[in-house]
């Protein structure tokens, strides 16, 4: 049986974020090693934001699991909002 990103649903962007999936086959290196960053196990827990596919997958799987934000730009950034309360008026 072959586990891919695509057969997890939601959960697939999880789990490539996490880097318990790679590009094209599940990461069997990372049972061994979780946080990774080694050559063994370059991509896992100490990776998801400084890898560019692992960050991606954790914003599309936050995006499918709570719907897409009210992101905008600045000077080239994107910028999200984590969380908004209307009384008092609070955004992170």
């Amino acid at each position: 049986m072959t586990i891919t990103q695509d057969g997890l649903g939601a959960f697939g962007n999880l789990a490539r974020a996490l880097g318990i999936l790679g590009p094209t086959s599940a990461n069997s290196a990372w049972f061994g090693n979780p946080m990774g960053g080694t050559i063994a196990n370059p991509n896992g827990l100490a990776t998801v934001l400084a890898d560019d596919a692992q960050r991606q997958a954790l914003v599309d799987f936050v995006d499918e699991v709570l719907g897409p934000p009210e992101e905008h730009q600045v000077d080239h950034q994107q910028w999200v909002p984590l969380f908004r309360e209307t009384d008092p008026e609070i955004v992170v």
